[in-house]
């Protein structure tokens, strides 16, 4: 659709002016009136078509984060609550968002929404962006007449969600960048500084020690078949994301994180806390406990996980309690499940799996804290054990020639 710059006066008199997407300029005087403003003067943005295939190419490998999500659940509700109509609402939304790509799904929402679809229909129309847990919450918020207050804890929800991620990434950020930086000075210092060394020390006929013979062997073979090993570890990696595809290999993988020393303590707190949350959510917004599980099943990225999830739900659908399941499977520490039982025995669900949640969201951070704190050194010395071999492989034989010359 082609762009309109417009220009108006708000009705305390204020100028504003900005650019929308429509039709025609009929379209963009419907759409300014609707957001209150009297309209001076309309005027299509001329671009040129190489602009607008940069911009198309720019749209269509841009992401839409749960950021976006987030901020369009709080800016929805806080609309809805002061007055203004859902077509209103989405008009200011759309002219508003930041993201080229989130605008093109705000206006096809809002289309749908004209034409008399419900606003979770509407958003159900796009899955990849709106989960199943978001539009099922959203659609009995719409049944009960508590739409703003489902899209506020919608939004809270999806904020410590994000919470969550970044503190992970952040926390698991530092170890790997010491590990990068290791691995690329090690190959640097074997491949381009070494092999200077030893050409010196074949020129003066030196005899070199076992650390030094090991070296110059491994340099040789990194100079030379570097294609090679290269070739070999883009098939390892390529095989690796193929087998983690499969059903078999992604609930082997799975698995294996949550046995891993260390790091597995945190990825089953990082699970609990994402399920906890999920089903405070659902429970709080009045979807039942099968739904709940049923949707929370289907967005758990761990195949373990899943798999426990769909057997609580086999099980709670023939009758039976909910946190006998859960603690048969292993997979949830008994703290989390005395204190599911609790909230299942009173009746307070929702609360009980929101204190879960905070508990293991602080658990989380303190693992992360306990993790930086012990691999930081233990990196820092396996670092310094390598390099200080490779500091005696060349400091070895130049002791040998000092002799030779005395």
């Amino acid at each position: 659709m082609p762009l309109y710059r417009y220009k108006g006066r708000k009705e305390t008199g204020e100028i504003v002016e900005g650019v929308l997407e429509a039709h025609d300029e009929d379209g963009i005087m419907q759409r300014v009136s609707e957001l209150g403003y009297s309209i001076s003067s309309i005027s299509q943005e001329r671009t040129s078509s190489r602009f607008h295939f940069q911009e198309d190419i720019l749209i269509r490998f841009s992401r839409i984060r749960k950021t976006d999500i987030s901020q369009f659940a709080r800016q929805l509700a806080t609309m809805l609550r002061s007055g203004l109509t859902a077509l209103q609402a989405f008009d200011v939304l759309i002219e508003q968002s930041e993201n080229k790509k989130f605008q093109q799904v705000l206006t096809q929402v809002k289309r749908d929404i004209e034409e008399g679809i419900s606003l979770s229909n509407a958003l159900a129309k796009h899955p990849k962006i709106f989960s199943s847990l978001f539009m099922n919450t959203l659609r009995v918020g719409e049944e009960s007449g508590r739409l703003e207050e489902v899209l506020d804890q919608l939004a809270l929800f999806l904020e410590k969600e994000v919470d969550l991620r970044a503190k992970v990434k952040s926390g698991l950020m530092y170890p790997a960048m010491l590990v990068i930086t290791a691995v690329f000075v090690i190959v640097f210092l074997v491949a381009f500084v070494f092999p200077k060394f030893a050409y010196v020390f074949a020129r003066a006929k030196v005899p070199l020690p076992p650390p030094t013979r090991i070296l110059f062997q491994f340099s040789l073979l990194l100079r030379s078949q570097w294609y090679f090993i290269l070739g070999v570890i883009v098939v390892i990696i390529l095989g690796a994301l193929v087998y983690i595809r499969t059903p078999v290999g992604r609930l082997r993988v799975d698995r294996l994180k949550l046995n891993l020393p260390l790091f597995g303590k945190l990825f089953r707190k990082v699970a609990i806390s994402r399920f906890s949350r999920s089903m405070e959510i659902l429970t709080r917004s009045g979807v039942n406990i099968l739904a709940s599980l049923r949707m929370v099943r289907e967005s758990a990225e761990n195949m373990v996980f899943r798999n426990v999830f769909e057997n609580v739900e086999a099980i709670v659908s023939e009758g039976q309690g909910f946190t006998q399941p859960l603690e048969r499977s292993g997979e949830f520490p008994s703290m989390a499940v005395q204190m599911i039982r609790v909230g299942e025995e009173t009746g307070r669900m929702a609360e009980a799996f929101g204190n879960v949640a905070d508990n293991y969201e602080q658990e989380v951070d303190r693992v992360l804290k306990n993790l930086t704190a012990i691999l930081e050194p233990v990196i820092v010395v396996i670092m310094a054990a390598v390099v200080g071999f490779i500091a005696l492989s060349i400091f070895l034989p130049i002791f040998d020639m000092i002799k030779v010359i005395k």
